[in-house]
């Protein structure tokens, strides 16, 4: 064989085992143009807004990803379309026949975009992520938060990140979205508590009233820096943050897990929640523990309440009674010449979780009451905490 006719061979084997990368050559995006088409295919109204956000090649191809985000009172939408190498179609997917080195998907990392100062509940540090994007006005949204804070209190190797997902379909969740995204540490986890607490009573009318009244019973709020943030445009590109990231991992709706960047199925019970998440990531989680019963103390510090005050403590408690964590209050007297104090019995993980607890109540926050727990022995004297 001529030294001509193995070039000539080498060129063709070399030509089928290598996909061609199409870098220098991929026609240009016309943002203008694939908006109005985009526009026209996803059928959006045209007083609606509509923008092309991010373009991108998908791996070495000349598709393009194109991301496109709708933005009106009641939702943040982004929308994934693909336009091909030709620049003159749109299409909903795009799949590879073969291993061509061309990914298919976007990259699943649930963590893309976070902000440095997103909501952690549990060990910062821990080896566990569990990241859940989530919409205060979902209903079943509020037993995922309540299992994933159980198997963050049980064990110090989880942390729980949470993410923003408002539906379209839930008219007061971009507002509480918004809202909380200008809320930090314990407050952000005392908020959004809250909002899943309060789902039967807030309104598109009054979540924001109710939001800033609960707010101003908590320690460290800045009212003008909330009302700022709230007001402009930190508190929606801090919200449409979590959406693209969830458009861009195909995320359809809420609650919607991952366990160390693995898509966990939400389970009905936090024991088979646990038990999925030891399947999908090989890590052994501790059960939740069980609940202690407690006793804790209110004693009066001197400071007179009010009628407002009594009041939101009193629903405070019926809440408490209603989800079983409070199980008797009472008064007791004291001594002739001394205050008397109340008595709540609580179950808790521990005598912190206790105390905790009992802090969120409006007499506590308000300096009217100071709180001492003690572990319930009926048995023998309380042991304190």
């Amino acid at each position: 064989m001529t030294a001509a006719r193995l070039l000539l061979c080498s060129m063709i084997l070399t030509a089928v085992a290598v996909p061609r990368s199409y870098a220098d050559d991929c026609a240009p995006v016309n943002p203008a143009q694939v908006r109005d088409a985009a526009r026209a295919f996803l059928k959006v109204p045209p007083a609606v807004s509509f923008e092309l956000v991010t373009s991108e090649r998908v791996g070495t191809s000349c598709y393009n990803r194109l991301v496109f985000e709708t933005v009106d009172e009641r939702q943040i939408r982004e929308s994934i379309v693909y336009l091909s190498p030709d620049r003159a179609y749109l299409t909903r997917d795009v799949f590879a026949v073969a291993d061509t080195g061309t990914p298919n998907a976007a990259p699943a990392d649930p963590l893309s975009g976070i902000a440095p100062d997103a909501p952690v509940r549990g060990n910062p540090k821990a080896p566990l992520t569990l990241v859940e994007f989530s919409d205060f006005q979902c209903p079943f949204c509020r037993g995922a938060a309540n299992q994933l804070a159980e198997l963050a209190a049980a064990d110090p190797n989880v942390k729980v990140v949470f993410r923003h997902m408002p539906l379209g379909m839930h008219p007061w969740a971009l507002q509480a979205a918004r809202a909380s995204s200008c809320v930090h540490g314990d407050n952000f986890w005392k908020l959004h508590d809250f909002y899943f607490e309060k789902q039967r009573e807030l309104t598109p009318e009054n979540v924001a009233a109710k939001t800033r009244e609960y707010l101003a019973g908590l320690n460290s709020f800045d009212a003008a820096a909330f009302d700022q943030c709230v007001a402009g445009n930190d508190s929606l590109d801090a919200v449409r943050r979590d959406v693209r990231a969830a458009a861009l991992l195909g995320v359809q709706g809420t609650p919607t897990i991952y366990a160390n960047g693995r898509h966990i199925k939400p389970s009905g019970s936090v024991d088979a929640l646990r038990k999925e998440i030891e399947g999908a990531t090989g890590i052994a989680l501790r059960s939740p523990e069980h609940k202690t019963t407690y006793m804790v103390f209110l004693r009066p510090t001197g400071r007179s309440s009010s009628p407002e005050i009594d009041s939101s403590s009193a629903t405070f408690l019926a809440q408490l009674k209603k989800e079983g964590e409070l199980l008797n209050a009472g008064h007791a007297q004291a001594a002739e010449g001394a205050a008397g104090f109340d008595i709540l019995t609580v179950r808790a993980s521990d005598a912190a979780a206790a105390l905790k607890l009992i802090s969120q109540s409006p007499l506590v926050t308000k300096g009217i009451v100071k709180a001492e727990v003690v572990e319930y022995q009926p048995a023998a004297s309380p042991v304190v905490r």
